[in-house]
């Protein structure tokens, strides 16, 4: 439903870097852009979810994220302690191909037949 908004995102870089976003908390994220902020959100999401389909972008680490981070809010209930764990390791430099990879994503038919 959002995917024009994501698509005008990547096409004009105008989103929030990974690394700051997946730190907001509830009120920062519905600001008054709070719809433009959900787009990117859900496409992230989807990526990590369903983003091995693009091998050739895929790590295996974004596999576990949405889980390991479901897994310790559950247990801790602590947000910030989710997000250290489930990107345990990223570095600036993963940050920044993990982004490539969601641009690429983003961009395939992948993402807009949601299959």
């Amino acid at each position: 439903m959002r995917h024009r908004s994501v698509e005008q995102m990547v096409q004009k870089g105008d989103y929030v870097p990974f690394k700051d976003i997946v730190r907001w908390n509830k009120r920062r994220f519905y600001s008054g852009k709070a719809a433009y902020y959900y787009a990117q959100a859900y496409s992230m999401i989807d990526y990590f979810r369903r983003g091995e389909k693009l091998k050739q972008y895929w790590d295996a680490r974004y596999g576990e994220v949405l889980d390991m981070y479901r897994k310790v809010i559950l247990v801790h209930g602590d947000s910030t302690r989710a997000v250290d764990t489930a990107f345990r390791g990223f570095k600036r430099e993963d940050w920044k191909k993990l982004e490539k990879a969601w641009q690429a994503w983003v961009k395939s038919s992948h993402f807009k037949d949601g299959d």
